[in-house]
C-alpha cells in the first residue's frame, strides 16, 4: 500500500478548479473629467459615445439616435454604431 499523498497532477489527487467569477458588464461609468456624468462604452470594441450625460435616459436616447444598440439599461450590453450593424 502506498502511504504517499498523490503528487500534483496525479489523477487520484486532482482537484477540479472552481469556475472563474463572472465578469460584470458595466458599460455606463462615471466620466473622467466629471464624475457626475455617465460615459457609454461599447462592449464589443471599447469605443465610447462622445457626449457624456448626467442622466442615463438622455445618454441612451442620444446614443440610440446615433446608431448605438443593445439593452436600454446602464449595465448593458451595448454596441456602438459600428458594431451594432
Amino acid at each position: 500500500m502506498n502511504d504517499k499523498a498523490p503528487a500534483d497532477g496525479d489523477a487520484a489527487g486532482a482537484t477540479v478548479p472552481s469556475p472563474l467569477p463572472r465578469k460584470p458588464i458595466v458599460t455606463a461609468i462615471p466620466g473622467d473629467r466629471d464624475a457626475s456624468t455617465l460615459v457609454l462604452i461599447c462592449d464589443h470594441c471599447g469605443r465610447t459615445y462622445p457626449e457624456p450625460s448626467p442622466e442615463w435616459a438622455g445618454l441612451w436616447q442620444a446614443a440610440t439616435a446615433a446608431g448605438w444598440g443593445g439593452r436600454g439599461r446602464p449595465v448593458g450590453p451595448h454596441r456602438c454604431q459600428v458594431c451594432a450593424v
